[in-house]
This record gives structure tokens, C-alpha cells and sequence, in this order.
């Protein structure tokens, strides 16, 4: 995983690439003022695609502060299977964690805007199972993909400590042409 500087308009900051998933590789961008990179791994057992990158895991230090797991993910875009077993790998995995766990990303699980997400696939229940992670659920649902189902299909979860973390989450824009 590359480690890289960079500056844009008086704030530094500084990145971790992942290196699977070919032209589709997952990146953090992160504030060194305020964040410590302790470690970092890509979760190459839930990548059971090639052209698919492995979810990107940064063990975190807040300045000052807690040690905590960020991850981000990209789940398969067109296979259901795949992305079930890739949530049922990430709950494995955020269930062996110690520390707290934020998991952001693109899931796919075609969580319905329509009906509050009761036509929702199994995998984002795999996901959450056993209470490992808990959706951030904004107070107001938002569609994140664009196609004719209008479906959320990125998510904010937590898992360990931090699901009592006090979060708040809203949505900055949800502009009607926003897609």
C-alpha cells in the first residue's frame, strides 16, 4: 500500500492506496495533523473477485486520542453472491476487531428508497448480522445510485466500540439532478 504526501490549498494531507482491483483500487485520504497511520492491510480474503479491490483497512490514532479501524470498501457491482460473501467476510472480520470499526463504501446491496429498504438483498443482512456493524441511518433516506430504482447502495457502519459513539450523520445534498 503506497503512503503519499500531498498539499491543495493550505491543507496537507496525506493518502493509502490499496493495491488489488487493477484500475478500481480503494484509496483514504486523511488529515496527518490529526491522524496517525499505525498500520494498514487490505482484507484480501473477502476479494473474491480480481478486477474487484479488497476492502482497504487503516488502523488509526487520533491525535491525542483512540486507536480505531477505518475501513473502505467497493463491493462486487454486478454479482449478488459475490457481495454476500464478501458481508459475510467483513462481519467475520469486524468481529475479531478490538477497537472501534467505521466501514464506508459502496456495498451494492440495493437498499430500497421505495420501501424503506424491506426489498433490500440478503447481503446487507449478512452485513449487519449478529449486531458485528450498525448502519449510520440518516434521519432522512437518500438514493446513492443513480439507475431507475433510485436505491442506496453506499453505507456508513460501525462496529465494536464505536457503535456507542455518540454519531450524528445528514446528508449534505440530495439535489434532484444530483446523479
Amino acid at each position: 500500500k503506497a503512503h503519499d504526501r500531498a498539499t491543495r490549498e493550505d491543507i496537507e494531507f496525506e493518502t493509502v492506496f490499496g493495491e488489488t482491483g487493477g484500475d478500481n483500487r480503494l484509496l483514504i485520504v486523511y488529515n496527518p495533523a490529526k491522524l496517525e497511520v499505525l498500520a494498514s492491510q487490505e482484507l484480501a480474503g473477502l476479494d473474491i473477485r480480481r478486477s474487484n479491490p479488497a476492502p482497504l483497512a487503516v488502523h488509526f490514532r487520533l491525535r491525542g486520542g483512540p486507536e480505531f479501524m477505518f475501513v473502505v470498501t467497493r463491493f462486487d457491482r454486478y454479482r449478488e453472491e459475490a457481495r454476500e460473501q464478501a458481508a459475510e467476510g467483513l462481519n467475520r472480520w469486524v468481529a475479531q476487531q478490538t477497537l472501534p470499526v467505521l466501514a464506508v463504501g459502496t456495498f451494492g446491496f440495493g437498499w430500497s428508497t421505495k420501501d424503506d429498504g424491506a426489498s433490500r438483498e440478503p447481503g446487507f443482512d449478512k452485513l449487519i448480522a449478529g449486531g458485528a456493524l450498525t448502519w449510520v441511518r440518516p434521519s432522512r433516506i437518500v438514493p446513492t445510485e443513480c439507475g431507475p430504482e433510485r436505491n442506496v447502495e453506499d453505507f456508513i457502519l460501525v462496529g465494536g466500540p464505536a457503535r456507542d459513539w455518540p454519531i450524528k450523520v445528514r446528508v449534505l445534498s440530495d439535489a434532484p439532478n444530483y446523479c
